[in-house]
């Protein structure tokens, strides 16, 4: 289990990173396996969000080597997340935490500013999404707009931004959204201080346009699959593929990224269908 904050890394030859969403412990080796950056836990059954239990998060928390960042997914804002979820050892520990803003009520910016406190600013991700019209969840316009306003102190600084689609019916994130909107609130985001991760239903030729947008990671469960399908399981073959991609696409384009996030025990340097 970790026990430490999370701190930047410099940028490795094969950015942006890869994050994969796994909801247990073969799950995450197999991905770890096949070379994933981050290993980011929930239950894909509770929805784009879905929390897992404590128990399961400390298992795969427990079996994460030193080298990989470790996430989870709290739920949605309006639903909690629980208390009992957000005390658990496990969740305390891990390097970072995100929650999501569908179905947001009215004052879900004092919301967030209570949960950035409670779980720690330097560990949030929020995640927006880009089908927000159709979940009751706020613009990505004003998601950035909250993330800009606590930038301007910088302890208050979140984390970082998940871009990510609630609706999970095999349409994909440029589905929803344009590439000048993508690129446009990357830059926002990392002006803010924050690391920025695109998913929303990637499959593996979404990859190479997407990482030529300037994020920090692409995250994915379904591409992961067998079938791409994000109700199946991770496979370390699907999950070392898609990180030969974005490599190849990384090292064709020469982009130059801002710092994944990175585990803070690395002291070297100063980060139904698919996810």
């Amino acid at each position: 289990m970790l026990t430490h904050s999370p701190h930047p890394r410099p940028a490795s030859p094969d950015r942006p990173g890869l994050l994969v969403s796994v909801r247990n412990v073969a799950e995450a080796r197999a991905a770890m396996a096949g070379g994933a950056d981050v290993i980011d836990i929930k239950e894909p059954a509770a929805g784009a969000l879905g929390a897992a239990s404590p128990t399961t998060i400390q298992q795969v928390a427990a079996a994460a080597t030193s080298t990989h960042c470790v996430s989870a997914a709290l739920g949605e804002l309006v639903d909690g997340p629980p208390p009992t979820l957000l005390s658990a050892p496990a969740v305390r520990g891990l390097d970072f935490v995100k929650v999501g803003l569908g179905g947001a009520p009215a004052n879900w910016r004092a919301r967030l500013d209570a949960l950035a406190r409670q779980v720690g600013a330097a560990r949030f991700v929020v995640a927006v999404y880009a089908d927000a019209e159709h979940v009751g969840a706020p613009p990505l316009e004003a998601a950035l707009a909250w993330m800009t306003r606590r930038a301007a102190r910088p302890r208050d600084a979140i984390a970082g931004l998940l871009i990510d689609t609630a609706i999970k019916d095999g349409r994909g994130l440029r589905t929803w959204v344009d590439d000048a909107t993508l690129a446009r609130a990357i830059g926002r985001a990392h002006a803010a201080g924050a690391f920025v991760a695109l998913a929303g239903s990637l499959r593996a030729d979404d990859l190479p346009h997407c990482a030529s947008l300037g994020p920090d990671l692409l995250a994915v469960r379904g591409a992961a699959c067998r079938h791409g399908d994000r109700r199946g399981t991770i496979r370390a073959d699907l999950v070392r593929h898609l990180k030969q991609t974005i490599t190849t696409a990384h090292r064709a384009t020469h982009t130059r990224l801002t710092p994944l996030p990175q585990r803070a025990s690395d002291t070297s340097s100063p980060a139904s269908r698919a996810s």
